[in-house]
């Protein structure tokens, strides 16, 4: 009781400093001060993570409430802050405080390929909320199909400590939140444990954690592996570790573990070529060599080979993104001297094993294909008779497939009884245009994709193969639910159906701001917005009256420009000729920088002076200098146009022609 008066108290306070502002504003004697109602509007939008709190606030400021959203031009208006407020009370409550969260963050966030840390974003600001609060935007994701996808990013380890947060109730989400951390039968010991109240004794079961447990050789024994098995030991073994121990989700450890196989594999062949031509350089064509220059031709080559491997995965880690710049010169050294050693002791005992086995190998079984004695299980007998042992065979392919690929007994029940074929989800776990899926994400993903071709027929928008091919190339980008829930709201609140084949065939080529215009369409749906996507611009909502285009950035600082020059040109009506925003829409330029990204940290401060650069270099073309540069215009600058930037800091909005930082 004491919290809620100290917050009537704090309210009622703030409307006092409210009502002065406003009635300073009406004295004709003063001259009107714009800033000082744009503060008093921002004062009120952190009481509208509590909707109770801010039509408490509506209720007692009367009419300087009414004069607030009279002035607020094209900012904000209290009264709309307070609709989307009472919406989400249908959720969560009048009572219950989000906190930080909203659902269309989350939807940006981890609605199709999110990484990791992306889903911690959310997970942050879940933790914002109160705890009953926290469990009712959890059932609000499920029913946006987020919880999987979210789930599945954090690891286990996460979505055990967010289920213990929550209050008490909830029995159906905390069930589906312990289904990403509680081994079912036949899963193993790969999460918390086997139920509830019992966990694992340990969470780590690789072959290089319990090496590394060998009391005082553990770390040399591991380095060894490591050179033998070309970095394969420890990087697999922290790679498992990490996903038993609930670091990683499933999804990115399947992703990982291409990495592993396809880096080791390109590290042995670099390695077995140069190593193999350094021991030829050092031996020589001599039919016959001393043990001493055999032993020397193994230090070349397994000091060259070694280098040669460390380099390699050097270059592929960055290639794949997975690390910046080289290993140290003290890593090559060492890595030359160890494989060096380890090439010559290798090489000078195989040349006395060879001098010895000469002595004592009677010469005929040294001719090829002699004294072989060797039989498979399967053609062992037992006196006359033919005992040969016969594995039992296994039910069916579904079966075989599941216990190759750790899935559960109702996931292949799914499998075998939608008849999904099973060479598509082994295209769904490679990488090619997206992220390869886990063989669960993959598995499900094959099932959805064939409720997706009957819905896609239902709709009327493609039949037949035509239908099979743009469920497949949702299925590959992870949007089968997306696509699901625009086909939901076909003919009605998404209004051109019928562009949807050209728009899953630019996703297809590989198009990541396709995917952010239809999480975009789908969480002003969720408002009740009429929407069109891939239309005027890459979503219309009729509703709000604004056109919408979407950008994703990566790369380095002017990679940004050229994405905000790009759409300001399509929102001006110079690109794409069936691209020219209805007149007057409000032009949004919708520009989301990926983790990496030399903005991606950026404060707004930074990225408003960045906005303000690129108008004056846009200006001084304008002006004729002819030092400008040429390829500086932005068109279309006006006052009907904003530019919103999202990145690790969250979305912050630029009012033109000036790109001065909205509230």
């Amino acid at each position: 009781m004491a919290g809620e008066l100290d917050r009537t108290l704090g309210m009622l306070q703030l409307a006092e400093d409210i009502i002065r502002v406003v009635l300073a504003q009406t004295d004709a004697k003063k001259k009107p001060d714009p800033a000082a109602l744009d503060a008093a509007r921002t004062s009120l939008w952190p009481w509208a993570s509590r909707p109770i709190d801010l039509a408490f606030l509506k209720a007692v400021l009367g009419p300087a409430w009414n004069y607030l959203d009279a002035t607020a031009g094209k900012a904000s208006k209290p009264s709309d802050v307070l609709a989307e407020a009472t919406k989400q009370a249908q959720h969560t409550g009048w009572l219950g405080d989000i906190g930080e969260f909203t659902i269309d963050d989350a939807q940006m966030w981890v609605g199709s390929f999110g990484s990791q840390e992306d889903a911690q974003i959310v997970l942050r600001k879940l933790y914002t909320a109160d705890p009953d609060t926290r469990a009712r935007l959890l059932m609000q994701m499920k029913e946006r199909k987020l919880l999987d996808k979210f789930c599945d990013k954090l690891g286990w380890a996460a979505v055990k400590e967010l289920h213990d947060s929550l209050g008490i109730g909830f029995a159906e989400i905390k069930t589906d939140l312990q289904g990403y951390f509680i081994d079912g039968p036949g899963d193993g010991k790969g999460r918390w444990g086997p139920s509830l109240d019992s966990e694992w004794d340990s969470h780590e079961t690789s072959l290089y954690h319990y090496i590394s447990r060998v009391p005082g050789i553990g770390g040399a024994l591991n380095f060894v592996a490591d050179l033998a098995t070309f970095g394969f030991n420890s990087s697999y073994g922290k790679n498992r570790d990490a996903h038993t121990r609930g670091e990683i989700g499933d999804s990115d450890y399947a992703e990982n573990r291409r990495h592993i196989v396809n880096r080791t594999a390109l590290m042995a062949f670099v390695s077995l070529v140069t190593g193999g031509i350094a021991d030829k350089a050092v031996r020589g064509t001599s039919a016959g060599i001393s043990t001493v220059r055999a032993i020397g031709a193994g230090v070349a080559a397994g000091s060259v080979g070694a280098t040669a491997g460390l380099a390699t995965a050097d270059i592929y880690n960055q290639a794949a993104g997975l690390q910046e710049g080289f290993s140290s010169p003290e890593d090559y050294i060492k890595t030359a001297l160890v494989g060096g050693a380890l090439g010559g002791t290798f090489s000078g005992a195989m040349r006395g094993l060879s001098a010895r086995a000469r002595g004592y190998v009677p010469k005929e079984q040294l001719q090829l294909g002699e004294g072989d004695t060797t039989t498979t299980e399967s053609e062992t007998t037992t006196g006359d008779a033919d005992t040969t042992t016969t594995p039992a065979p296994i039910a069916d392919e579904y079966s075989a497939f599941g216990q190759q690929h750790g899935l559960s007994e109702s996931v292949v029940g799914e499998l075998r009884a939608a008849k999904v074929d099973l060479a598509r989800v082994q295209e769904l776990m490679k990488p090619r245009r997206y992220p390869a899926q886990s063989p669960e994400l993959a598995a499900r993903t094959a099932i959805d994709e064939l409720a997706l071709v009957e819905g896609l027929q239902n709709a009327k928008v493609a039949t037949g193969k035509e239908a099979t091919r743009l469920a497949r190339l949702a299925g590959d980008a992870g949007i089968v639910d997306q696509v699901q829930i625009l086909l939901g709201q076909a003919n009605k609140l998404y209004i051109n159906p019928e562009n949807l084949p050209t728009l899953l065939d630019a996703i297809g080529k590989g198009s990541p701001q396709h995917i952010q215009a239809i999480d975009d369409a789908i969480a002003r749906m969720a408002k009740g917005h009429q929407v069109a996507v891939e239309a005027e611009a890459d979503v219309v909502d009729h509703t709000d009256h604004q056109a919408i285009q979407h950008k994703q950035v990566r790369g380095s600082r002017h990679q940004l420009a050229d994405n905000v020059k790009s759409a300001l040109k399509q929102l001006a009506g110079k690109g794409n000729k069936t691209e020219v925003p209805p007149a007057g829409y409000r032009r949004v330029a919708d520009v989301r920088l990926t983790r990496g990204q030399a903005m991606y940290d950026a404060e707004p401060g930074e990225l408003e002076t960045y906005l303000k650069d690129m108008k004056a270099s846009s200006d001084q073309l304008a002006s004729g200098d002819p030092d400008a540069d040429p390829n500086a215009t932005m068109h279309g600058l006006g006052g009907d146009l904003e530019i919103r930037i999202t990145n690790g800091r969250g979305t912050f909005r630029f009012q033109g022609p000036d790109f001065n930082l909205m509230p």
